[in-house]
């Protein structure tokens, strides 16, 4: 029963997310007024309105959600509307109530598990202007070793396809019964914050979108736990050129069973970034994938065959915009201190044409920058760890003496360049560093 719990506040929770901007009521009014962009419209999620009957002050609706993964049988969700059509002071001029609708299978899990309470509702309130704004409950379980807090979801919408976002849960956790010698298990989260914005174009991809998870904490029995971990995006587009970042961080990470050198892991920041990509062609193979999501071939042959042929017969168009990739940084602390790397790799602009022909031609407009930077006792207790500490010294030492690694107040750094086809490491040319990566690697 405990396992069927867990799934099943899952269920709620990720499904009743993603259907809110279907369920609000926002795609009722667009069924009868014609309304075309809606947050949260995507080819692999189909909605349906299977029932509406108006009144003068009072209507209802049933309404349904199909989620596709390309794996497995599709998820639907029903859901039942009662809309006001009152108008009030703040612009309003109905109010939807949605609450989520059991299967015949499911409602004997479902009562048992929150009784004659609602999983989740939303109410939505309507505005003249275009406008809405939703509240969403999720509701608390505390049942069979599983404790969950409930949840509040927030959204705003305008008509232009502008969203806010936002859920909030104070804590989850679950406890694995003791089995045999192994005492009980429990797996608590707690203080999840999402929070997102952007604006869902005509094509159903949002750009111009931030999004923000927040994790106070994650703890697993005595496994270890992580705090502070937060997963940040950001998406852009000005006319044809699109810009993408992903940023992972955590304040701690304190495993147990962990390396003594990695005991414990502090301020860790990742961050990856992708600039100038045409936009135009993330959108037909965006396109490509919700076609595949509606048709249920998610997973199929056919789809990694049309996106891979999209790709090579757009690639002038990608390569003439001259992307840009970097991780700038990553970046993380253990005791004996920081460890820093950063990369940047460039294409010029207006190359597409010749370089989707030559590859050759491509390689050497590369530009790649970047540098590492690590505690020399790290790298020796690597090293000792796998008991190479010796071997290890001696490459280290020669690396340091080439000058391809600079050593100083107990740092280990370097820097590597490759323009006009040649690759420099801390300024020197590379020609003669063969095997510097493997003596490296073979030393650790």
């Amino acid at each position: 029963m405990r396992k069927i719990i867990i799934a099943g506040v899952g269920v709620i929770v990720l499904g009743g997310l993603a259907a809110a901007p279907y369920v609000s009521g926002m795609l009722i009014e667009q069924r009868l007024q014609g309304m075309k962009v809606v947050p949260g419209m995507g080819g692999g999620t189909v909605w349906s309105l299977d029932a509406y009957e108006r009144g003068y002050l009072h209507s209802t609706a049933k309404s349904s959600v199909r989620f596709d993964f390309g794996k497995g049988a599709p998820l639907v969700l029903h859901f039942r509307q009662d809309i006001d059509q009152i108008p009030g002071l703040d612009g309003r001029y109905a109010t939807v109530r949605t609450v989520w609708v059991p299967d015949a299978d499911q409602k004997a899990a479902v009562q048992e598990i929150y009784g004659d309470k609602d999983p989740v509702s939303f109410t939505t309130i309507l505005r003249m202007n275009g406008s809405s704004h939703t509240d969403g409950d999720f509701t608390p379980v505390n049942k069979d070793g599983v404790t969950f807090s409930g949840g509040k979801f927030v959204q705003d919408t305008t008509a232009d396809g502008r969203f806010t976002s936002g859920l909030t849960i104070d804590s989850f956790s679950a406890t694995q019964p003791k089995t045999g010698n192994s005492p009980p298990e429990t797996v608590t989260v707690s203080g999840i914050d999402l929070k997102a914005d952007g604006r869902m174009s005509e094509k159903h991809i949002v750009w111009d979108s931030n999004i923000a998870l927040n994790v106070a904490s994650m703890k697993a029995g005595d496994q270890g736990n992580v705090s502070g971990l937060s997963v940040t995006g950001q998406s852009a587009r000005t006319g044809d050129d699109a810009r993408f970042e992903v940023t992972v961080g955590a304040q701690k990470f304190d495993f147990p069973e962990a390396p003594a050198w990695a005991k414990p892991i502090t301020d860790m920041r990742v961050n990856y970034g992708l600039s100038r990509i045409s936009a135009p062609v993330v959108e037909k193979v965006v396109a490509q994938i919700q076609k595949a999501k509606a048709r249920g071939d998610l997973d199929s042959k056919q789809l990694s065959d049309d996106v891979r042929e999209t790709l090579m017969s757009e690639m002038p168009a990608l390569l003439d915009k001259g992307p840009i990739f970097t991780m700038n940084p990553i970046r993380f602390t253990v005791p004996s201190g920081p460890v820093d790397f950063h990369l940047s790799v460039e294409l010029p602009p207006g190359h597409g044409a010749d370089g989707a022909k030559n590859p050759m031609l491509l390689i050497s407009l590369l530009k790649v920058n970047g540098d590492f930077s690590a505690p020399e006792s790290l790298m020796m207790d690597m090293m000792a760890e796998q008991g190479k500490a010796e071997n290890g010294r001696k490459n280290l030492d020669a690396l340091v003496q080439q000058g391809y690694v600079t050593q100083a107040n107990g740092m280990l750094s370097t820097k590597f360049a490759f323009t006009d086809g040649k690759l420099t490491v801390n300024g020197q040319p590379a020609d003669q560093m063969a095997g510097m990566l493997g003596a490296l690697s073979g030393g650790m």
